[in-house]
């Protein structure tokens, strides 16, 4: 009996050690970046760098001036690489030259927050280098594990418009490597940074010659797999995570200064930037569109000396209301939240500000680097998921409009409508009896 029950026991480990490990259609998955750790003896014992310290290594290598130019998209390379989440998207069907399909796999890459300081965090679609083996988009021998010990993706970034990123981060490529622990190894410890990012971006340097210039840099992060699953790997948690919402509403509303904090930034030297920026910030329209509004001044110009500019504001982080955004007032402001973003002192935009009566707010820097509070009025429609109503005690708990309530509106007039035709429509047709023929 015990000898059954000794093979019995080895079917079963052969079973689980032939768990094949393979990328799924709906996987998702986080994971966070490779952090320094520091010996005792203050020397580093892993690999782990940062972009910064990467480019560092590469001036020093090439004989140039290190940090000679403060690159802006390579600290936000930095900035946004704690968190990324990986899903794993239906496979694409592609027609090669010889006239038939090869099927790629395909991933989505999504930074934890979209934009930090203004700087769009790296955001894309990778598809595989190599197509799968057979017309059924599967690998020929699903139980194969060395076909998925490393899968590569080439990632083509995107704008927040949905375009393709040419200008800042020109390519990267994710590779997901599984390695099967061999006996004795502790499996953990084997597959710690199973995933590595790399990311091919254009920045300024300076040259031999003393000259800027713009050049290709690239800079590879490792990443552990937290949560989920990711290309078939499962993480340190098997929950998945949720991909993050953003609000889904498309309002236009006005709003009117009341207040200015401290008093002293409503008395700006005449003539100067501030009293230009204080009297165009008087009242603007708004339009918000989702996670992103356009701020429209309520005039073009105060004088030929100062001209009013528009600004642009893109959604602090995720969440489905729009409660805080950062904002740019400026001639050109469409650079906010870009790959080639390089502006400070940015604006900050709060639906309700708890610190000025619930009041909607922006906070702004003069030119002193002095940071100055208008509290703002919503006088008509509705701005950032607000209408003037919600002023007054209106919108939810938090003082915020459902992100879905113009479009019930829509729908509830369009139905009452509909039935106002139907009951007036009969007393206004013809009696069926004024034209029977006369016999």
């Amino acid at each position: 009996m015990a000898t059954w029950t000794y093979i019995f026991a080895l079917v079963l480990v052969a079973f689980a050690s032939a768990e094949v490990i393979k990328p799924e259609v709906g996987d998702i998955g986080t994971m966070s970046k490779c952090v320094p750790i520091t010996g005792d003896d203050g020397e580093q014992q892993n690999e782990c760098r940062t972009c910064k310290e990467e480019r560092e290594e590469n001036e020093e290598e090439e004989g140039e001036e290190v940090d000679g130019v403060r690159s802006i998209i390579q600290e936000c390379i930095d900035s946004c690489s704690s968190l990324y989440i990986i899903e794993q998207l239906e496979d694409k069907k592609v027609l090669n030259d010889d006239g038939e399909y090869e099927y790629f796999r395909q991933i989505r890459l999504n930074p934890g927050i979209s934009c930090i300081d203004g700087c769009q965090c790296p955001t894309g679609t990778g598809i595989s280098e190599k197509a799968m083996e057979n017309e059924d988009g599967d690998d020929d021998d699903d139980n194969d594990k060395v076909e998925y010990e490393e899968q590569q993706y080439i990632v083509t970034f995107e704008t927040m418009e949905g375009e393709i990123d040419t200008k800042g981060y020109l390519q990267g490529q994710v590779t997901i490597e599984y390695k099967e622990p061999e006996e004795g190894d502790d499996q953990e410890e084997k597959e710690e940074y199973p995933v590595s990012f790399m990311i091919t971006y254009a920045t300024k340097e300076i040259n031999e010659d003393g000259e800027e210039e713009m050049r290709e840099e690239e800079c590879q992060i490792d990443y552990k797999i937290t949560a989920g699953k990711i290309g078939g790997i499962k993480g340190e948690s098997g929950e998945a995570p949720e991909i993050p919402e953003i609000p889904n509403i498309a309002t236009l509303g006005k709003i009117k200064r009341v207040a200015t904090y401290p008093e002293y930034c409503a008395e700006a030297e005449e003539g100067s930037e501030d009293e230009c920026f204080y009297k165009c910030a008087a009242g603007y329209q708004v339009q918000t569109l989702n996670n992103t509004m356009n701020f429209i001044p309520a005039v073009g110009a105060i004088s030929t000396s100062c001209k009013c500019f528009e600004g642009k504001a893109v959604q602090s982080g995720y969440g489905q209301y729009l409660e805080k955004a950062h904002a740019m007032f400026a001639k050109d402001p469409t650079s906010l939240c870009t790959s080639t973003f390089t502006a400070t002192n940015l604006s900050l935009v709060i639906a309700k500000n708890e610190e000025y009566n619930n009041a909607m707010t922006i906070q702004y820097y003069t030119s002193a680097n002095e940071v100055c509070t208008a509290e703002y009025k919503i006088v008509q429609g509705a701005v950032m998921g607000r209408s003037g109503s919600s002023d007054n005690g209106g919108g939810d708990e938090n003082g915020l409009e459902d992100p879905n309530n113009g479009t019930q509106v829509i729908v509830c007039l369009v139905v009452s409508l509909v039935i106002l035709i139907l009951f007036i429509a009969p007393s206004c047709m013809p009696s069926s009896k004024k034209y029977q023929p006369v016999h």
